[in-house]
C-alpha cells in the first residue's frame, strides 16, 4: 500500500513538471509566420524598366505628374504602376507644408488611395516634409497610404549600408552620423500630431530599400505607422525587405522607429536604429497581431519601455537571427519587452546583448504568462532564455519545495518499511 502511494504522488509531481516547463519547450515550428496573408515580392522589387511616370522638374510639374499617377492607377486597378523620381521632392511653404492637392493628396500628403497600387523608387532623392515643431498638425506626415504603395530605391547599396553599420554600430553618435550621410533616397521631414511621421498605412505597405530618417510624431510612430482600421475594412499589411529607420521619434505614443498594430508584419534585413519612443518600444512597438522579424538589426534605439522591440497584447512575435544590442529603457526591458498574454519565438543565430534600463544589464524582459518557444538556439542565445527572473524564481521555488517534500516523503516511506520489515521478522 505505501509502495502505490509513493507512485501516486511522484506521478503527481512529473506532471507537475512537464505544465511548469510546457511554454518554454522546443518547437520547431516556433518560427514560422501565419500563412493566411501573403504579399507576393517578386513582383515588386527594383525593376530596371522604363516607369509609367517620371517625377522631375518643378514643383508644378512634379504635383501635376503625381496628379496624373494617382488617377491612372485608380482607373487600372489590376496594374502597379510605376513612378520614378528624378530629382528631389520638398513640400512647399506654406503653414501645412504642403506636396500638392487634388487627386493624389491628402491635406497636402503625398497620399495613394485605395485601389491604387503604385510602385515608388526615390532613385537616390529626398521627399522632404519640411516640418518642424511649430508646423506639426495631423497632416504632417510624408506619406499616407490606403491602397497598395511598394517603396523602393534603385541607388539602394544594401552591402554599403550593412557594413556601416557594423562598423559603427558600437558608437550611437558615429552610427548615426554614418547612417544618415549614405547616399540613397530618403523620406524625411515629417512631424505629425498624430501617428505616423514618415508614413501612415492602413493599406499594404512593401519597402525594398531607401531610409525613412528624421521624422516625428506627437503620437504613435515617428518613423512608420502601420495598423488596421477600427472597421477592419482596412488591414495594414507591411513588408520591409531591406531599408535604414533611423533617427525618428515618437514623443508621446509608442514606436519610435515602427508602430505596428496590422496584420501578418514581415521585417527582413531592416536596419532599425537610433530612434525614441517617450513610452513603449524604441526600435519597435507591436500589439495583437503575427509579427516576424528576420535577420534585422536592431541598436541604439531608446525607450521608457522596451529600448529595442516592445511586444503588446495577444502579439505572436517571431525572431529569427539578426541582432538586438546596445537599446536603452528608462523604465523596464532595454532589448525586448514582452506583455503578458503574448507569444515570442525565437531561432537562428539572433544576438540580443548589451542592452540596458537604468544602467543595468536588461536583454529580455517577460510576462509570467509569456509563451516562449525556440528553435535551432546557439549556446550564447541560452542565457536571454533565462533572463526572466521573476518566472524562473518562481519555478525553481516551487521546484524546491517539492524536492524537500519528497525527501520527506522518502524519509517516511523509509521509515514506515523498517518498521514494517521489522514486524515481520520478530
Amino acid at each position: 500500500m505505501g509502495v502505490m502511494f509513493f507512485v501516486f504522488i511522484i506521478s503527481c509531481i512529473l506532471l507537475v513538471c512537464c505544465s511548469l516547463t510546457y511554454n518554454l519547450q522546443e518547437n520547431n515550428n516556433g518560427a514560422s509566420l501565419a500563412q493566411d496573408t501573403k504579399v507576393n515580392t517578386e513582383e515588386t522589387q527594383p525593376q530596371a524598366t522604363t516607369p509609367d511616370f517620371i517625377l522631375s522638374g518643378s514643383y508644378d510639374n512634379m504635383k501635376t505628374t503625381w496628379n496624373q499617377a494617382v488617377e491612372y492607377a485608380m482607373n487600372n486597378r489590376n496594374k502597379v504602376v510605376t513612378v520614378r523620381l528624378d530629382n528631389d521632392w520638398y513640400a512647399d511653404d506654406t503653414s501645412i507644408h504642403s506636396f500638392g492637392t487634388g487627386v493624389g493628396f491628402d491635406g497636402g500628403i503625398i497620399s495613394i488611395p485605395r485601389n491604387a497600387a503604385i510602385q515608388f523608387d526615390l532613385n537616390g532623392h529626398t521627399v522632404n516634409k519640411k516640418h518642424t515643431a511649430q508646423h506639426a498638425n495631423n497632416y504632417g506626415m510624408v506619406f499616407d497610404n490606403y491602397g497598395t504603395f511598394v517603396l523602393n530605391d534603385s541607388s539602394y547599396d544594401s552591402e554599403l549600408a550593412h557594413t556601416i553599420y557594423e562598423q559603427n554600430k558600437d558608437n550611437p553618435t558615429k552610427l548615426l552620423q554614418e547612417l544618415k550621410n549614405i547616399k540613397c533616397g530618403k523620406i524625411t521631414g515629417g512631424w505629425t500630431t498624430g501617428s505616423g511621421g514618415g508614413i501612415w498605412n492602413v493599406g499594404t505597405f512593401i519597402m525594398n530599400g531607401g531610409m525613412i530618417v528624421g521624422n516625428k510624431s506627437n503620437g504613435n510612430a515617428g518613423g512608420i505607422y502601420s495598423s488596421i482600421t477600427s472597421d477592419y475594412i482596412f488591414s495594414g499589411i507591411m513588408e520591409i525587405n531591406d531599408g535604414i529607420i533611423v533617427d525618428n521619434s515618437a514623443n508621446g505614443g509608442h514606436g519610435g522607429g515602427i508602430f505596428i498594430h496590422g496584420k501578418n508584419t514581415v521585417i527582413r534585413k531592416a536596419i532599425i536604429c537610433c530612434n525614441t519612443s517617450t513610452n513603449y518600444g524604441g526600435g519597435i512597438y507591436t500589439s495583437d497581431y503575427t509579427i516576424s522579424i528576420d535577420k534585422a538589426y536592431i541598436a541604439q534605439n531608446q525607450a521608457a519601455y522596451g529600448g529595442g522591440v516592445y511586444a503588446y497584447g495577444m502579439c505572436d512575435l517571431s525572431i529569427n537571427s539578426g541582432e538586438i544590442i546596445h537599446n536603452t529603457a528608462t523604465a523596464l526591458y532595454g532589448g525586448i519587452g514582452v506583455s503578458e498574454r503574448s507569444r515570442i519565438s525565437v531561432s537562428g543565430s539572433i544576438k540580443v546583448a548589451n542592452n540596458l534600463c537604468k544602467n543595468e544589464p536588461s536583454n529580455m524582459g517577460i510576462s509570467e504568462t509569456t509563451s516562449i518557444r525556440y528553435s535551432n538556439v546557439p549556446k550564447q542565445l541560452c542565457y536571454l532564455l533565462t533572463k526572466n527572473l521573476q518566472q524562473m524564481q518562481k519555478y525553481l521555488s516551487i521546484l524546491i519545495k517539492m524536492l524537500i517534500f519528497l525527501k520527506l516523503l522518502l524519509s517516511i516511506i523509509q521509515r514506515s518499511v523498517a518498521t514494517w520489515i521489522q514486524k515481520l521478522s520478530s
